[in-house]
């Protein structure tokens, strides 16, 4: 025989806290992964121009960058520059 000293309808509610609790982390730390995002596109194409830098072993210039961010179809690399979006 168990013995059960927790109540089903505190059970139920605890678990109905536990997920509503864990879904507001998960919203907030969407929120506020989209709005660093937003906001530190100037560094992202930074590190991203270096890298292709690197790869290429080359400087691009910023004409070269501009080719680089178009699509492939295009005749660029398919980079996505962050401050064109």
């Amino acid at each position: 025989m168990i013995l059960c000293f927790i109540d089903i309808e505190c059970f139920t509610f605890f678990l109905f806290f536990l997920f509503f609790s864990t879904f507001m982390c998960v919203c907030v730390f969407v929120m506020y992964f989209v709005y660093d995002l937003n906001n530190n596109n100037n560094k992202f194409d930074g590190l991203l121009r270096a890298a292709i830098d690197q790869l290429t072993n080359s400087s691009l210039t910023d004409t070269q960058w501009l080719q680089a961010s178009l699509p492939i179809k295009d005749g660029g690399l398919g980079v996505i520059d962050g401050l064109l979006r």
